[in-house]
């Protein structure tokens, strides 16, 4: 039998235990078990602050909004999402979100066990390989505020919200410095994980984007899991009923006066008012009491409106005249009907 060079047999083991190996992304994020809470039915908001000195860490306020809104929409956290520059759009949310991001003192990095083995193994056989491979968990350092609260903003509602810092980011020992440094260097000499201390500047353009996704989920997930104290209508679905007609459900709160429906779409965001159903009257046991399921057919607010780009907009008035607001993605129609899908 022909032996195989020791430095194949390395280059295949190093190529298996990289295909296997689920942590060989830029990020150490677990995803939680279970399935993930509904959308909420509004159109969110999002602004984005710095703290104290308003140094913008890890990428611009235009850049922290770009991720964050990707996050919410790959998440599917809300109905619709604006930033809080779109001012067409921003003026038709239900809710607002502001995040505010502080540096803080970084923890020490930790070395990767798994990471260090694939980096070892690099080092001695096949290098430069070793300069690419995820090998020490760093502290980005910073840790976001977030505070939400529904529209209109005369009449906030706080709601769900907290404190929440960016988990450690896995890194590479060329994310950690530059290619043209010492310690670059000298991870030919010896392992890359040796070199655990990062060049915190070159850190802070080299992980930015891992960072700001981080934090995005972070702050995604909360949001989308927390609940309104005091919301005015629950349980919203739209479906279909008899006849290729549309139906709208809802379980209205307690001393709830009316809704207000009107849709909206256009495919651009100033969203133009295509049909409006005003004042619809919550029936006595249900606003008395609340909790009762209610049903709303859509035929005569839809009639007619073809687009797969409409929103359903719910403007909800209790007896106290408080006002929330929601919103409700619709199926794509045909004169007020649900468009058949093609064969």
């Amino acid at each position: 039998m022909e032996k195989q060079p020791i430095g194949s047999c390395a280059m295949a083991l190093l190529a298996a235990l990289l295909m296997s190996s689920p942590g060989c992304s830029s990020r150490n994020l677990q995803e939680e078990a279970g399935p993930p809470a509904p959308p909420l039915q509004r159109t969110v908001r999002i602004a984005v602050d710095f703290a104290g000195s308003g140094t913008a860490p890890f990428g611009d306020r235009r850049e922290w909004l770009d991720a964050l809104i990707a996050v919410f929409e790959d998440m599917e956290v809300c109905a619709c999402v604006v930033g809080e520059d779109e001012e067409a759009a921003a003026g038709d949310a239900d809710m607002a979100v502001s995040i505010t991001i502080q540096e803080l003192p970084p923890a020490s990095p930790s070395i990767d066990p798994q990471g260090a083995f694939l980096d070892f193994l690099a080092w001695s056989a096949v290098p430069p390989v070793q300069l690419w491979i995820p090998d020490v968990h760093v502290d980005p350092g910073i840790a976001a505020f977030v505070k939400v609260a529904t529209l209109p903003a005369a009449e906030e509602l706080e709601r769900g919200g907290g404190r929440l810092e960016c988990p450690a980011i896995k890194s590479s020992i060329l994310e950690r410095h530059p290619f043209l440094s010492w310690t670059t260097l000298g991870s030919v000499l010896l392992p890359p994980f040796i070199f655990r201390e990062p060049d915190r500047v070159h850190l802070g353009t080299s992980i930015a984007r891992s960072v700001r996704r981080a934090v995005a989920e972070e702050a995604a997930g909360m949001i989308r899991s927390a609940r309104l104290k005091a919301e005015f209508l629950s349980d919203l679905n739209v479906y279909p009923g008899l006849h290729g007609g549309l139906v709208l459900s809802y379980r209205p709160a307690p001393l709830l006066k009316y809704l207000d429906l009107k849709v909206q779409g256009g495919g651009t965001w100033s969203l133009p008012v295509l049909a409006r159903k005003p004042r619809i009257p919550i029936p006595g046991d249900a606003a008395a009491q609340g909790g009762s399921p209610q049903e709303e057919p859509l035929d005569e607010l839809l009639a007619g409106l073809t687009g797969d780009d409409l929103i359903l907009r719910i403007e909800a008035l209790d007896r106290d005249g408080r006002r929330l607001r929601y919103t409700v993605p619709l199926p794509a129609l045909e004169k007020g009907r649900m468009a058949r899908e093609a064969p």
